[in-house]
């Protein structure tokens, strides 16, 4: 666990996880990268045990994969995030959220 947040510092420090809308606070439109970016920062950290298994981590990687084009990755994330959603009004939310086609 000490050697992710290890470096999860080092990629704060060097602007990797910087929020989304930074650039848009400065008078940017445009988001700092993309969801292929995203997920390869992503394949780079082992989470922690708490997180790893959460519907807000399948969430994150279903987005992710839909917003790339990796359907059958997509959807098969997006079950799990529904599955294990603590409630109805979750589960409502990421069924929006996480429509499969593109928004």
């Amino acid at each position: 666990m000490g050697s992710n947040r290890g470096m999860l510092r080092a990629a704060r420090a060097a602007g990797a996880l910087r929020a989304p809308h930074a650039e848009s606070c400065r008078g940017g439109s445009r988001k700092w990268r993309g969801p292929v970016e995203g997920l390869a920062i992503l394949e780079g950290l082992e989470p922690p045990s708490w997180l790893a298994g959460s519907y807000m981590w399948m969430a994150v990687l279903a987005d992710l994969h839909r917003r790339c084009g990796n359907d059958e990755l997509a959807q098969r994330y997006r079950d799990a995030a529904l599955g294990s959603a603590p409630s109805t009004a979750v589960r409502g939310v990421l069924k929006r959220r996480l429509q499969t086609s593109p928004a």
